[in-house]
């Protein structure tokens, strides 16, 4: 009898660990609007986290919520991918001449610290390049004030309008450097996108997070207004996910 007894334990223990873990964690998150940078915004959505990563994307009407799943209601809400902290800020190359940008170009450098504030007018071959390299400018306006803030302000939103990436890392300054891209000029969708896919391509990060799709960390948060109607929204996460887990 005891053996028997210890036989069907020992299955039970197996059965357990053999078990997926990412599928006694999954969370659903059902209604939200989901507004991913390089997308229309889909409404009515579901987003299916299992562990620590989005397992599936869709519209209600065809993307299952999986049995168990912890469910969230996101009706009236807008879902985002987390803002992206550039943590290597202080190891970029930082420039505000034009001429210290085409050195470190030459260089090989691909993410930058400020923003050109000596020109007015860029060459259309160099914008090409940088598009073609991918290159990324981390402005900063937050630290600038009076002149250099105004060129700064400037040029980041000409090279955003040119295809060229603007990226906001978020940390304590992130919501004033949001509101200063937007008073610049930057659309809010150009805002969202500083926030979350620029800044983890400037973080190295394009694989892991700054994007909703299947596949990538489940990095969330559930806003309570629009963030492409106001930039302000982007400050009011009533719900943020970081790697599949609550933290707010």
């Amino acid at each position: 009898m005891k053996i028997r007894l210890i036989v069907l334990i020992q299955a039970c223990l197996i059965l357990t660990a053999c078990k997926p873990p990412e599928e006694t964690r999954m969370k659903a998150i059902i209604g939200a609007v989901l507004i991913d940078p390089a997308a229309p915004p889909l409404s009515r959505s579901v987003l299916v986290v299992a562990g620590q990563r989005i397992r599936a994307i869709g519209d209600q009407s065809s993307t299952p919520v999986p049995a168990g799943s912890e469910k969230i209601n996101g009706a009236g809400k807008f879902l985002i991918p987390a803002p992206v902290e550039i943590s290597s800020l202080d190891s970029m190359p930082r420039i505000s001449k034009m001429d210290e940008l085409k050195t470190r170009l030459k260089e090989g450098a691909t993410v930058f610290s400020g923003m050109v504030t000596d020109v007015e007018e860029f060459d259309q071959t160099l914008v090409q390049q940088m598009r073609d390299l991918r290159i990324v400018f981390v402005p900063q306006l937050h630290s600038l004030t009076g002149s250099a803030l105004e060129a700064a302000g400037r040029n980041s939103r000409k090279l955003a309008s040119l295809g060229v990436m603007i990226a906001a890392s978020a940390g304590p300054n992130a919501e004033r450097e949001w509101e200063r891209l937007a008073r610049a000029g930057l659309s809010p969708r150009e805002v969202l996108a500083s926030a979350t896919t620029n800044a983890a391509r400037a973080a190295g990060l394009s694989e892991q997070s700054g994007a909703l799709a299947p596949g990538l960390k489940a990095n969330l948060w559930l806003l309570a207004g629009n963030p492409l109607e106001n930039v302000s929204n982007l400050s009011r996460a009533e719900r943020i996910l970081m790697e599949g887990e609550w933290k707010q």
